[in-house]
């Protein structure tokens, strides 16, 4: 830049607009005051630069990690996301490539969180040298790979005569060797050769005088040369003196102390690491604490991970500073139990985000006698909202399968596989029915119990299912949050009052207790849940709600599935199916999952027995007419470059390969060429089918789009439907989408279990990485308002496609992976037409978000000893006023809550409702679209079943129980909707 030039920044006032949202159905008086209240929230801009040393225009807004915030310019929306700012900011850089032109510029901000949707609007003038400058979006190489950054640049507005560049590092780690060739060119060549992130800044100066310089920045994160499966970890090595160990580096370690390590997200460089001393006299947790905040704040939020790990627990005197340190790295604060283990000196771990929300830490802090080590492995995470650079996460690495009734099992007999191990039971001689219950330790699945409990065909039923309940709890409580497998062995029939301890145990664990009342000598169920989780149990049962269609004919009931370790070390059921008659073999597929995370297996070596020169160089000879091991921006070899450049066209690289002819003078000889090429050509075509596999796997997760679509329509039936609209903070939970995908595909048979074979991978892998906050996406339910429904459904679809690219890139990375895929893919694991499982997964979108929104609009579940909502009479409503007038029947449910003395059961009705009185229920249609069979009919329905919708889970986890003939049936606190 000329001496006598000078940076000229812009800043723009402080003033903003809100906007506020505009709703779907006539404005009552209570929707005109909740949108006057909209209206009111405003997003608010804290700066906004222009000519900045950060770039052309920079803008930072008030919003919080939760909000999505996207911005456009003149209208065009700019494709790179908003960046965290600290907890309560995020930021952005705009520059000519997203779309700011000299002159004028209408910026429109739009933030959305929990629904309430916040806009602000400018319009910015931009001189025209301030856009010289542009460094393009921030982005990420590989260590030692030399990596061209910048953009190519635009012209000049209003014409001009050149611009020349200069280049300069701004920060780089701590003694990283780096060199930037090409500085005085718009893209230069960077060449990191350690990880960590590097800021340069470009320079644009126009050539002659009267023009001031522009300035742009782009962060570039270098990352280890890891491969997609991440690198090893364990937060307590026995070997290493209990030292964290991270790919092969040791540290801290040692007796009494805190081993930590800091490091951050993108590239896993340690920022600092070391021991302190765990308690007593010592300042060593107030130093973690300091640590927690300066890496948790600022521009550093959500940016650095926090490994900590003891072998000796924590004294008693610090425990408050320890939850204080748990606190600020995002721990969901342990149990009194964990506590206790952690002050007798239990080992513990943490792998926590410094600021993040709770529930966003891995913890380790066993109560027994099981290892107080995670162990696993540091991953790139491919399902961040930033479709820039993946974030490390921690994964367990595992993936125990269970099937709770393996084909020979039988009448009496009932066998399960967990984690690869056979239980077995058998009723005693003359029981009829009973049910197989498995109880494992949730971190290790040690077993504590095995045990089948007879329930039918003694002698006197009460009197065995009164022992049945105490035996099923007593399993049950030999720890304190099992893992717990049920399965029904023949058909259970419940035999009087006694058969509620069976329902109340199973209910411990979150099972549907209508589900467990239908057992009534036709029914078949099972379960697998943890007790204490906040995710659901897998449920499995042939019951049905008896209304106006046919018997659905439901397939033995069976769970076939996965475990996944939550953010306590605890494994939980992650995805599962009831498998169909034409497939036994369920529809998850449990082999993919396996190979994904099966051990390592090295590439076997190229052409043994030939002179190794020759072999490196022909390997090299063929990599480089493949386009790849070029001087920038590319891969070193042809394996690493099936994962480094898993995007590549490789059904092109398999037919260039092929055609390959052996070369003169390039230094090997003809049967050395012919053997590497062999091998490699082997190998590429393995690589280009699986990739082809995924990619029509990935198709129905393309078009969430026109799944929003059948949302809307959805949301508007529901909001139209209501006198008046649902209080804002409303909020519902919100059951799994895999569950129902898995499950509908599974129902259908073949080819369409094929399908969701591979809808229930993707989301099974999946449940391993986290969102922006660090929390799990899946495998936990989710609370959301009803407007933010839609988003979170295409958000989980979306992180089931990114999981697909990372399960593609674990798979062709590593020898035994692909080769057992391969053998898969053309056959056993063949594919129905995408349009097939386009609409297994329309379907159980459909499904979902019914279940999500309509006890969002209707928050009340009711149970009256009725046979029906209209019948119910209330005292004090009126004549006029009667408590439930408008119930249409295909909102209501029949199901038993019980059992008489003589055996008989005792029925109830159920239905939900807004409040007291009025027009409270949506529309006779729209019950008979949501319970109408999917099959059988010229009009399918979308098939969801009673049993399954009406329980506390889906409805905010509460039963009210209408008494009839009552003081407004002793409900008088609902609102009152007269």
């Amino acid at each position: 830049m000329k001496a006598h030039k000078l940076l000229i920044p812009l800043v723009v006032a402080l003033a903003c607009v809100g906007i506020g949202v505009a709703g779907t159905s006539a404005a009552s008086p209570h929707e005109q005051a909740s949108r006057r209240h909209r209206r009111a929230k405003k997003l608010r801009i804290d700066s906004l630069v222009v000519a900045g040393k950060t770039g052309p225009l920079s803008i930072t807004v008030r919003a919080g990690i939760r909000s999505q915030v996207v911005a456009t310019v003149d209208g065009r929306r700019v494709d790179h996301p908003f960046e965290l700012a600290g907890r309560r900011a995020q930021s952005l850089e705009l520059a000519t490539s997203d779309g700011l032109r000299a002159g004028p510029n209408k910026l429109r901000i739009t933030a959305r969180e929990d629904g309430v949707v916040s806009r602000a609007t400018r319009v910015v003038h931009v001189p025209a040298w301030a856009l010289d400058a542009d460094a393009g979006e921030d982005t990420h190489t590989i260590a030692h790979v030399p990596t061209r950054v910048g953009l190519r640049p635009s012209p000049r507005a209003g014409g001009g005569g050149e611009v020349h560049y200069d280049w300069r590092i701004v920060d780089r780690p701590p003694g990283a060797k780096v060199t930037l060739r090409e500085r005085d060119v718009a893209r230069p060549v960077l060449h990191a050769r350690q990880p960590g992130r590097y800021l340069l800044q470009q320079t644009a100066d126009p050539e002659g005088d009267g023009e001031p310089s522009s300035h742009d920045r782009v962060t570039v994160s270098v990352v280890p040369e890891d491969p997609p499966i991440g690198v090893p970890l364990n937060t307590l090595d026995a070997q290493e003196d209990n030292a964290i160990r991270i790919a092969g580096k040791s540290y801290g370690g040692g007796s009494g102390v805190i081993s930590y390590v800091v490091l951050e997200r993108t590239t896993r460089a340690v920022v600092a690491s070391g021991t302190v001393a765990n308690g007593y006299d010592s300042s060593g947790i107030e130093t973690l604490i300091g640590l927690a905040e300066k890496y948790g704040s600022g521009g550093n939020y959500m940016r650095y991970m926090m490994i900590l790990s003891g072998a000796t627990g924590i004294p008693n005197q610090k425990l408050a500073d320890f939850a204080t340190l748990l606190k600020k790295v995002g721990t969901a604060l342990p149990s009194q139990e964990e506590f206790e283990a952690v002050r007798t000196r239990r080992p513990f771990s943490v792998i926590g985000i410094p600021g993040a929300p709770a529930g966003a830490a891995t913890t380790r802090i066993p109560d027994g006698p099981a290892s107080g080590a995670i162990v696993g492995y540091l991953t790139k995470n491919q399902a961040i909202d930033a479709e820039g650079t993946p974030l490390y996460d921690f994964s367990p690495g595992e993936q125990p399968t269970f099937d709770t009734r393996l084909p020979d099992s039988d009448s009496t007999t009932n066998k399960m596989r967990i984690d690869g191990q056979t239980y077995s039971a058998t009723l005693l001689p003359g029981a009829t029915a009973g049910l197989h219950v498995v109880v494992l330790e949730s971190t290790t699945l040690g077993l504590l119990s095995n045990e089948a409990i007879a329930t039918n065909g003694l002698g006197h039923d009460r009197t065995t299912q009164a022992e049945a309940a105490t035996k099923l709890l007593g399993a049950i409580k030999k720890s304190d949050d099992p893992t717990v497998f049920v399965q029904t062995i023949g058909k259970p029939k419940a035999a009087g009052p006694e058969w509620a301890g069976v329902v109340e145990a199973l209910g411990r664990l979150g099972a549907n207790r209508q589900l467990v009342n239908a057992l009534d000598g036709t029914t078949e169920y099972a379960l697998v849940a943890r007790e204490g989780a906040t995710a659901p149990p897998a449920e499995s049962s042939t019951a049905y709600d008896h209304g106006p269609y046919p018997a659905p004919h439901r397939p033995p009931a069976r769970l076939v599935g996965t475990l996944a370790r939550d953010r306590t070390s605890s494994f939980v059921p992650d995805v599962y199916s009831t498998p169909t008659e034409a497939s036994p073999e369920g529809s998850v597929n449990l082999e993919l999952m396996t190979i994904a995370y099966q051990p390592a297996e090295a590439w076997p070596e190229l052409a043994p027995g030939f002179d190794r020169d020759e072999v490196a160089a022909a390997q090299r000879y063929i990599c480089e007419e493949l386009n790849f091991c070029r001087p920038t921006n590319s891969c070193p070899s042809v394996r690493e470059c099936f994962w480094q450049r898993y995007y590549a066209d490789w059904d092109a690289k398999l037919a260039k390969i092929g055609n390959l002819t052996y070369p003169k003078g390039k230094g090997f000889e003809e049967d050395a060429f012919t053997e590497v090429k062999g091998e490699l050509l082997k190998e590429i075509e393995a690589v280009a089918n699986v990739k082809n596999y995924l990619k029509e796997l990935q198709q129905p997760f393309e078009s969430g789009t026109r799944s929003y679509v059948d949302l809307k329509a959805i949301s508007d039936k529901i909001w139209q439907s209501l006198q008046q609209p649902a209080q804002s903070n409303s909020t519902s939970w919100i059951l799994g989408l895999v569950g129902k995908a898995v499950a509908i595909g599974g129902f259908a048979g073949p080819p369409v279990s094929g399908a969701a074979a591979g809808l229930a991978a993707a989301f099974g892998l999946a449940s391993y990485l986290s969102n922006k906050q660090g929390q799990p996406i899946l495998g936990a339910e989710v609370r959301a308002k009803s407007d933010a429904l839609a988003g979170e459904m295409l958000d989980r679809i979306d992180a089931a496609r990114k999981t697909m690219n990372g399960l593609g890139m674990l798979i062709v990375s590593d020898h035994g992976k692909l080769m057992a895929a391969y053998r898969h893919v053309d056959s056993d694991w063949a594919l129905p037409s995408p349009e097939v499982a386009d609409n297994t997964l329309r379907t159980a979108s459909k499904q979902w978000f019914w279940e999500a929104l309509i006890p969002t609009a209707f928050p009340y579940l009711i149970r009256a000893d009725s046979d029906n909502a209209r019948n119910l009479t209330c005292n004090d409503l009126g004549s006029d006023r009667h408590a439930w007038p408008n119930q249409p029947d295909f909102f209501q449910m029949d199901a038993t809550v019980g059992y008489r003395e003589n055996g008989t059961p005792i029925d109830a009705v159920f239905f939900f409702t807004r409040g007291l009185g009025g027009a409270m229920s949506p529309s006779a249609q729209i019950g008979d679209e949501m319970f109408r069979p999917r099959t059988g009919t010229a009009d399918p329905g979308l098939g969801m079943e009673k049993l399954q919708f009406f329980t506390p889970r889906v409805f905010n986890r509460r039963i009210y129980h209408a008494l009839n003939f009552t003081h407004l049936c002793w409900l008088g606190f609902l609102p009152r909707e007269w």
